[in-house]
């Protein structure tokens, strides 16, 4: 037998299926609202270590004013900025490769709003038909549609009306309801959101978080909307409620709620990670930040080591990238430190792992900042997926997004012997002898720690090059 043909049969019994186990990776980029007197963004790309580097021409002028509280939000490509100072929202188009900054023909856009109105916080729907702004005083919210250009127009002259202060506002996942929490009173407003983008308050809203000083201030749901969890702002170790979202956009206390892990103070910002396994919360107050492991009855638990020093003063702005394996969160200056971005490894057992060179600073004087929100570019989703799969020797590289730490394997419905791949825990699964038993027309899928099902991945071919 030709010798060639014998070397390439004995490789095809080691590697099978080569499939994109990491596709050429989109560059991940942060952008921070600095909330500058003549306001500006500062954006960074992020390497695969986590380590920050500024983008050239940062920070980027906005075109409005600012002040503290000013949102950020990345919406199909696209960079929307509060300038709470001159009450307008600036657009961007972002590019994917460099992460450079263009301006939006006629942007900054106006906001409509009552007298004295200050918008404050951004939400989008999932189909990035609409943008939806947040005017903190008098409480009132406006609906904006997103055109192809990324331009903005209202969709109604005037606002709806809540006459509350609204700290944050978040669209569900399936984009029927907008939940927003009113820090004045203490509550959530649960709004439907209709297909012309019309609101209207859902029954029995609002729903209160009445706490001994401690006030409804961020809120984020779990990836398939079943769930809200509420962080509240307090001097007091972080206090979260978690509540169940019916079918009408009622919401419920779930067993055990609030949660409490007596230690920290604040809960002011929050953030659901990708894989609904981790929930994060930075505590202002202590310069610290809280994360909890989710338990598959919603309840939550700190993760060992939990909470983790923020690197600097008052860490507010959270954010992580698409794969799910880095934090960033904001670290507000003073006029004797530096303000910037502090960045972190998220471990497969929820741990925070402080990058080098971490925090990392602003090219911008700590005074002229006012620094509260920060957003990642591609914007990570929810969605649990095989994307392909290759084999080496005995073991199954399964490769996706959105695995957990304990995600398991399953080849034609049965559980195999599965690890998590070290580096790239929340991409790559491994089945430690599945390769030897992989057929074409085999059905794989991923099941997480949490009971969460990816759709079924087929195995289409078995060649090697």
């Amino acid at each position: 037998m030709d010798k060639s043909l014998i070397r390439r049969w004995l490789f095809g019994l080691s590697v099978i299926a080569i499939l994109p186990l990491s596709v050429l990776a989109q560059t991940e980029f942060v952008y921070l609202n600095n909330g500058s007197s003549g306001n500006s963004v500062s954006g960074f790309s992020v390497s695969k270590d986590g380590t920050l580097i500024e983008l050239p021409g940062s920070p980027f002028q906005t075109g409005g004013w600012g002040f503290s509280g000013g949102d950020i939000l990345v919406v199909r490509g696209f960079l929307y900025v509060v300038n709470t100072n001159s009450g307008n929202i600036s657009a961007s188009s972002i590019d994917p490769l460099t992460g450079n900054l263009t301006e939006v023909p006629g942007s900054p856009f106006s906001v409509p709003t009552e007298s004295f109105g200050t918008p404050r916080t951004l939400a989008a729907t999932p189909d990035g038909k609409f943008l939806i702004v947040n005017s903190a005083v008098p409480g009132t919210i406006s609906i904006l549609n997103i055109a192809s250009d990324g331009s903005l127009a209202p969709v109604t002259a005037q606002p709806f009306h809540v006459g509350e202060i609204i700290r944050q506002i978040k669209v569900s996942p399936d984009g029927k309801f907008l939940a927003a929490a009113v820090y004045s009173r203490s509550s959530i407003v649960m709004l439907n959101i209709a297909a012309d983008g019309t609101l209207t308050p859902v029954p029995g809203s609002p729903f209160p978080t009445t706490h001994a000083f401690a006030f409804a201030s961020a809120i984020d749901f779990s990836c398939d909307g079943s769930t809200l969890f509420v962080g509240n702002a307090t001097i007091s170790p972080p206090l979260i409620d978690v509540f169940s979202v019916g079918s009408s956009g009622a919401l419920t206390p779930v067993t055990g709620s609030p949660f409490r892990p007596g230690a920290g103070a604040d809960s002011g910002i929050v953030q659901m990670g990708p894989n609904n396994q981790y929930f994060f919360v930075t505590n202002f107050e202590s310069a610290t930040v809280t994360v909890f492991r989710v338990r598959p009855d919603r309840s939550l638990e700190p993760v060992s080591g939990s909470p983790f020093q923020a690197g600097g003063l008052a860490p507010s702005g959270i954010s992580i990238n698409q794969s799910g394996t880095v934090l960033v969160v904001v670290i507000n200056g003073s006029p004797l430190l530096d303000a910037g971005v502090g960045a972190f490894k998220i471990a497969p057992d929820g741990t925070l792992i402080p990058v080098t060179g971490s925090p990392f600073k602003l090219n911008i004087p700590a005074y002229n900042t006012r620094l509260s929100s920060i957003t990642s570019y591609p914007v990570h989703d929810c969605a649990l997926r095989v994307d392909g799969i290759s084999v080496k020797g005995k073991k199954l590289f399964v490769a996706g997004q959105n695995f957990d730490n304990g995600s398991v394997i399953l080849l034609n419905g049965e559980p195999q012997n599965t690890k998590n791949d070290a580096e790239n825990w929340t991409t790559t699964l491994i089945g430690k002898k599945s390769g030897k038993n992989v057929r074409i027309g085999d059905k794989i899928q991923a099941l997480t720690s949490n009971g969460r099902l990816s759709p079924v991945f087929t195995v289409a071919s078995l060649a090697f090059p």
